[in-house]
Order: C-alpha cells, then sequence, then structure tokens
C-alpha cells in the first residue's frame, strides 16, 4: 500500500505508508496572532479492502497494546409493542426492511486530549497522535459499520482518506468558533462528520444545523443526512430511504438548561428535514438522563426509543459511555473522576427496530486509570448498533 504525505495548500508526495508514520513531520502556519501546527497527514492514495486496511492498522501496531474488546448483544427479542409502531411504520413493512449497522462516537479531539483535558492518568505517549491515529482507525474499522456517525472530529481529512480509500464518503461540518484553534497543539477547527459506506447506501442530501438557543446561534452544530439503500445485486429491493444525524451539544456542568434549549432547537430542525421518515439521531449531548434535554427527545412526539436501553433489564440507560479521570484547577491539584452516560442513539420506533447492540466494556477491563489509555484512545466509548428499517 501506498500513501502519500498531505500538506496543506501543497501538492502531495507520494512514500511508503510505514515510513511516513515514523517521519511525523510538523508543519508550524502562522494564524493571526497564533501559530497552528499541522501534522503531516497519510493519504491512502491505492484502493484497498476493508479487510487489507485492518490488518495493516494492526500489523503497523504491533508491540501497542490491544484495543478493549468488545462483544454484540442480540437484543432482538426485546421488541416494541405494535403500539409503537405508527402507520408510517405499517406501511413500511409492506416492503422486507434491510439492516444497517451504526457506529456513533466521540473521537476525541487531539488538540484537547494534550492539553485542556488533562488527562492527568493516561501516559503522554498514549495521547500522541501517532498511536493514536491508528488505534483510532482500528475502531472505526473493526465493527464494519454502513455509517460512522462523529464528533470532536479535528483531523477530518487523514479520517476521510482512510475511509474512502475502502469504499466510504464522508461530510463534515466544524464548528463556528472550535476550541481546538485556540489549544497549543492546534490541527484545525474539530466538528461532526458522517460517513456512508458507497457500496450499500447513496447519500440523497445534507444539511448542516447551526444550534440556536431561543433566536440565538450557538457554537454547536449537527448533520443530517438522507441516505438511500442501494442493492447492487438486487435492484429491486432497493429504494429504502431514511436519515441519520449527529450533534455534539455544549458541555460543561450547569449548562443543563443551554442544552435543553439546544435539543428543542435541534427537534424542530429534525421534524423540518425528516419529517416522520425513518430516522436514527445520534450523538454526545454531554447530559446524563436526569437532564432535561434526554426528556425533551425522550418524549418527544416522533417517538424515539434509545437504543441502548435494550442493554438493561428495567429499559433504562447504562451506567456510563465516558469514564475519565482528570486533574482539578492546579492551585488544588485535585483529582475529578467522571463516570457518565452521555451518548445516545436515538431512533424512531414507528420505522426502525434495534437488533444487536455492542456491549461496553467493564471497569475493571478498562483498568484503573480508566480512558483515553493505550488500549482505547478516547474518553467516550463508540456506540454500535444493528437496526431494521422499513
Amino acid at each position: 500500500m501506498r500513501v502519500g504525505l498531505l500538506r496543506p495548500r501543497s501538492r502531495s508526495l507520494t512514500v511508503p505508508f510505514h515510513k511516513q508514520l515514523k517521519a511525523g513531520k510538523r508543519l508550524v502556519l502562522k494564524m493571526g496572532n497564533r501559530s497552528m501546527s499541522t501534522q503531516y497527514e497519510t493519504q491512502f492514495t491505492s484502493p484497498s479492502t476493508h479487510l487489507e486496511l485492518l490488518q495493516y492498522v494492526r500489523a503497523t501496531l504491533n508491540g501497542y497494546p490491544s484495543l478493549l474488546k468488545r462483544e454484540f448483544v442480540d437484543v432482538s427479542k426485546k421488541t416494541q409493542n405494535t403500539s409503537d409502531r405508527g402507520q408510517v411504520g405499517i406501511d413500511q413493512k409492506s416492503t422486507s426492511p434491510f439492516k444497517v449497522r451504526i457506529f456513533q462516537w466521540n473521537l476525541l479531539a487531539q488538540a484537547l486530549c494534550l492539553g485542556a483535558d488533562n488527562f492527568i492518568k493516561c501516559p503522554k505517549e498514549a495521547l500522541e497522535w501517532k498511536p493514536r491515529r491508528l488505534h483510532i482507525l482500528e475502531e472505526l474499522l473493526l465493527y464494519e459499520p454502513d455509517v460512522i456517525c462523529l464528533e470532536e472530529v479535528d483531523q477530518y481529512e487523514f479520517i476521510q482518506s482512510a475511509l474512502e480509500s475502502i469504499g466510504y464518503k464522508g461530510t463534515f461540518y466544524p464548528k463556528p468558533d472550535s476550541p481546538c484553534l485556540y489549544c497549543d497543539e492546534s490541527y484545525g477547527p474539530d466538528g461532526c462528520a458522517i460517513f456512508h459506506n458507497t457500496k450499500k447506501l447513496k447519500s440523497i442530501s445534507i444539511h448542516n444545523v447551526n444550534l440556536k438557543k431561543e433566536n440565538a446561534s450557538t457554537n454547536q452544530v449537527a448533520i443530517i443526512q438522507k441516505l438511500q439503500y442501494c442493492n447492487h445485486d438486487d435492484a429491486s429491493s432497493s429504494g429504502q430511504e431514511f436519515y441519520v444525524g449527529v450533534t455534539h451539544l455544549k458541555a460543561r456542568e450547569g449548562w443543563g438548561e443551554f442544552r435543553n434549549l439546544q435539543g428543542i432547537y435541534l427537534l424542530k430542525k429534525i421534524k423540518e428535514i425528516a419529517g416522520s421518515s425513518p430516522l436514527i439521531f445520534m450523538g454526545d449531548f454531554n447530559g446524563d438522563p436526569n437532564e432535561p434535554v434526554y426528556s425533551t427527545f425522550k418524549n418527544s412526539d416522533l417517538n424515539f426509543g434509545s437504543a441502548y436501553t435494550k442493554l438493561t433489564e428495567d429499559g433504562t440507560e447504562p451506567p456510563y459511555t465516558t469514564w475519565k479521570i482528570r486533574g482539578g484547577r492546579l492551585a488544588t491539584g485535585s483529582i475529578r473522576e467522571s463516570c457518565k452516560t452521555l451518548d445516545y442513539m436515538w431512533y424512531t420506533k414507528s420505522s426502525v427496530t434495534v437488533d444487536r447492540v455492542l456491549k461496553f466494556p467493564t471497569g475493571e477491563e478498562m483498568g484503573v486509570n480508566k480512558l483515553p489509555s493505550f488500549n482505547y484512545p478516547s474518553d467516550h466509548l463508540s456506540l454500535v448498533c444493528d437496526f431494521s428499517i422499513g
């Protein structure tokens, strides 16, 4: 496999992948009164299969600890009550539903993980981009998703180049004023991204949304994309359309009402764009199930279900989707451990069912220092589900 070094505003140079990984060259660009350090990124210039790319990533990671191991749980027997499936669902059931695997992840912006997030229990070497980017790719490739939804993406070109080399197509929407731009090691703005497998799905439309609080714009964004199922082996079974969406709401404790207002605006936009069509909407909501925004989505007239409630016997959310240890203010020397559920995959119960859900690792499996680590490149765990649509 041959790759190139992607240099901002410059033509790419073709060099072997393994040499590029060792080079780690950096270019410093002046932006106003700041400097932005831009890592030369891998540009995959030769087509390759999904398996070949995964094998190559793992071979290059030889010597590094392996990713946390996780398994899928079959939840298809936990079917929704038929009253959940309205007229839309009944009409769509006249044709066979199709299966789609969707992957959701706040992958942790590279600029933030090195400074502002202050992961004091994580070895600095595990946060360096050289190993992190490979573990990120491994996590993205491992479960062979049809749709990938990401937050805190500040290395979009790298991920785009890798995934498009094996048949994915991506779209990216950055935050208007990304905090990554103000970090000492900045690689550009972070934002949300969606990738779809073009061998199975076709993009019909893309809607970029700037979230608002009442009538005021905020610094958070969302993407809503309309996709169509394409069966290249059987054209007669193609044609089912559905929507996917991703967002990353305002962070920080004490901003619950702000997030709720963002959620109210987001639901309004979802209804305008998707109507009553099948929809899976996901993201880092930065609020646990006790926050108003969770109730706003759960009780909306879109009749949403939360996919990961299928993992629990009582239908509640799992105890965590993020588990991290951070340092407090320098003056206090305090340590803050955060074990929360902040990430969700919402789906329209009238037209979508959940078949399988990827389990989370236990606290013991993560280790005493939790996330991120050499075994996992983000402080958030990915959410991966198999859905039936139609």
